[in-house]
């Protein structure tokens, strides 16, 4: 499992950078795809691996207490 918090900065950082970069700069679609990639693949990998261990662990009632609205998977993924 990667370390949620650093992978969160990394994506905050991406989307910055591909906020700062023009349009008719060369390198825009690079950066675009990289920022939109590194968060696809998180995401991924939080609904894939992270969410069915706290879905698991925690009872109904807990994750009410916690706030915790995990999505469950989209049929066609799971």
């Amino acid at each position: 499992m990667h370390i949620c918090a650093e992978e969160h900065e990394e994506i905050k950082r991406l989307v910055l950078d591909a906020g700062k970069t023009s349009v008719d700069k060369p390198e825009y679609a690079t950066v675009i795809e990289r920022a939109v990639t590194t968060f696809l693949t998180h995401a991924k990998e939080e609904e894939d691996e992270q969410h069915p261990i706290m879905r698991a662990r925690l009872s109904p009632e807990n994750s009410d207490v916690c706030h915790l609205d995990l999505p469950q998977p989209h049929p066609r993924r799971g």
